[in-house]
């Protein structure tokens, strides 16, 4: 169990390092496909949006499967 549970933050910590390499290439930038990988990824983006980082992270969102894409613009109107 403490293996499984290990392997899961490890996987969510790899994930959410990759937001660097989102914001620097969105468009090629892997996309994750556990659905808790896809829900780190997400909430990730989402504190660190900023006006200045709207244009990458929404190109990357784009890119998401459309119920996470629509969890990220959701945060952005509450960002803004």
């Amino acid at each position: 169990m403490k293996r499984r549970t290990r392997q899961f933050w490890a996987e969510i910590l790899k994930t959410l390092s990759a937001s660097r390499q989102i914001l620097r290439e969105p468009n090629t930038a892997p996309v994750p496909r556990e659905p808790s990988g896809l829900c780190a990824v997400t909430a990730a983006l989402a504190r660190r949006f900023t006006a200045a980082n709207a244009a990458p992270i929404y190109a990357y969102a784009q890119r998401l499967p459309k119920e996470f894409e629509v969890y990220v613009r959701q945060r952005f109107r509450t960002r803004l």
